[in-house]
């Protein structure tokens, strides 16, 4: 009995510390991003920066094009804005 109860701890240790890695995941909004689709959504939410910020400006030397569509599987982008991006710390 004294040997399952040393030896319990440790493996519930071990199987948290090692399997922390498969199940990174970052909230962004309302949906929930894995470290794969994070370089996706970060180029997303940069070039929903890029237009925020053309959008703000007052020159009208440059048109703000429509954003390029980013073909990111199991993630629906169009909920994703700019504030949920900045809340992430995705830009700034």
């Amino acid at each position: 009995m004294k040997l399952k109860a040393l030896a319990t701890p440790f493996a519930l240790f071990a199987g948290l510390t090692l399997g922390a890695g498969a199940f990174a995941q970052t909230p962004i909004g309302t949906i929930t991003v894995t470290d794969e689709q994070l370089p996706h959504v970060q180029a997303y939410c940069e070039d929903l920066a890029g237009e925020h910020s053309d959008a703000d400006s007052d020159s009208d030397d440059s048109e703000a094009g429509p954003l390029e569509e980013v073909q990111t599987p199991n993630i629906d982008l169009s909920s994703i804005t700019i504030d949920d991006c900045e809340e992430a710390g995705l830009v700034e």
